[in-house]
């Protein structure tokens, strides 16, 4: 759990940028660990994990915060002086997080996170604990300063009372420099009502910054949806509402998502409806709507759609295939964990052949066994063949009324045909035998050999 955490949470890092201190040991022995570790120039972030805080953990992290510049400083159900140690670290780094089970902080603790926003440079701060009044009302005092620089912020909620959703409006609301915003669900006894999510979206409405929300696991009425669309719609890039049934209403609520993705005001660059399951209806109903606003509207830049685990059998996902060619500004698609079969890859693949845009399809284990198994094998190679012939280069023969590429094109394009080919295709399926040959070979005899 720490892991996939802590890659969700930092920017580009891997774990191995990652100083991890467990509480194994007294204070001295702990100090002394991440003394030696800190030596080590590849360590560019300290996760603390279980670690008791006393007046010698804090003066040695002190200094050894002090002796180098860090990325960040992660806390895990540290106990002790927390307050204290907020306050010493906050000020150094850009990412800032505390993780305690969805526990309580306590003010002073709140209090010190408000603090730390108001004269350091975190940039992004994740809080995995409950969202108290207190800790509601220490963003709010953090954001009324011009100092704050908050960029993202993941608040996972958790048994929220209204007091303190509209708190955190308010704070939202008198940002000026988030960007993106994750408050995902992550206690199964507990969601997000209807009446909080509107209270956010009203609150958040035209923010001048927000270009990322994700509210995951909560259910969406028609009255949520419509919320969400009306308010900040317009001005977001990336939206994810995965894991949550829209509502009883779903048709309804579909309904008008789809309405608002047609829209020519819409500037959505990234959707996620995993975990929705997506009837026939349902499906043609919002392919229809990211189709028609991709053809007709040059500020719809639709580039990814997530449909994971969305039970999609093959009528829906024909509808999706036939649907492709028109989403002309798609580069990555997924579908994992979705139960159709070889009549839907079958619509993909045609869909895929005639979209020179689209780069990436994420697509379902194959489960079948004996021939039915080798022929969707079979469909995904060749799906995977376009969108390879894509990543090279295929949309400049479009682009080109001769069918041709210009020479002084071809250096850049052979560039980037390695770099597209060259890699692991481990988790996107296989292409064996497809080399940069293959894509240079293709590219040379233009547009008719590419249609067949």
């Amino acid at each position: 759990r720490i892991y996939r955490t802590m890659r969700s949470f930092s920017f580009d890092a891997m774990i191995p940028q990652l100083l991890f201190v467990t509480g194994n040991g007294n204070s001295h022995e702990i100090v002394e660990r991440i003394k030696a570790a800190s030596q080590n120039p590849s360590y560019t972030e300290i996760f603390l994990s279980h670690v008791p805080v006393d007046s010698v953990m804090l003066k040695g992290l002190t200094e050894r915060l002090a002796s180098k510049e860090w990325d960040g400083v992660h806390l895990s159900q540290c106990t002790g002086m927390i307050p204290e140690l907020i306050k010493v670290c906050a000020p150094l780094v850009e990412k800032f997080s505390i993780m305690g089970d969805f526990q309580c902080l306590d003010k002073g603790a709140a209090c010190a996170i408000s603090d730390a926003l108001q004269q350091s440079r975190i940039k992004k701060l994740l809080l995995r604990v409950r969202l108290s009044l207190d800790l509601a009302n220490a963003l709010y005092e953090a954001t009324l300063s011009e100092s704050c620089k908050l960029q993202e912020l993941i608040l996972p909620i958790s048994h929220t009372c209204d007091a303190s959703m509209e708190r955190l409006s308010q704070a939202l609301c008198q940002s000026k420099t988030l960007r993106i915003l994750r408050l995902n669900r992550n206690d199964l006894t507990w969601k997000m009502d209807d009446n909080q999510i509107e209270t956010l979206m009203v609150a958040l409405k035209a923010h001048p910054s927000l270009k990322e929300l994700s509210i995951q696991g909560s259910s969406c009425s028609a009255s949520s949806i419509a919320a969400i669309c009306e308010n900040v719609l317009p001005t977001l890039e990336r939206l994810d509402l995965s894991n949550h049934r829209i509502g009883g209403d779903s048709l309804c609520g579909l309904e008008t998502l789809a309405l608002a993705l047609s829209s020519p005001t819409k500037r959505i660059k990234s959707l996620s409806l995993s975990g929705h399951f997506l009837s026939e209806s349902e499906t043609r109903l919002l392919v229809d709507a990211i189709a028609s606003g991709s053809q007709n509207h040059k500020n719809c830049q639709m580039e990814e759609l997530k449909l994971n685990k969305c039970n999609l059998d093959d009528a829906s996902v024909t509808i999706l295939g036939r649907n492709l060619p028109k989403m002309c500004t798609l580069a990555v698609l997924q579908l994992r964990d979705n139960p159709f079969g070889p009549d839907g890859l079958e619509a993909l693949c045609s869909g895929a052949s005639k979209n020179w845009e689209l780069e990436q399809m994420v697509l379902p284990t194959t489960r079948n066994t004996g021939a039915v198994g080798d022929e969707m094998e079979r469909i995904k190679a060749e799906i995977y063949y376009h969108l390879a012939l894509n990543r090279a280069g295929r949309k400049l023969l479009r682009a080109n009324d001769h069918g041709t590429i210009p020479l002084a094109v071809w250096p850049i394009l052979l560039s980037r045909v390695r770099e597209a080919l060259d890699c692991d295709y481990s988790s996107h399926g296989s292409l064996t035998g497809f080399h940069c040959a293959d894509a240079i070979y293709h590219l040379l005899h233009g547009p008719a050999l590419l249609q067949r």
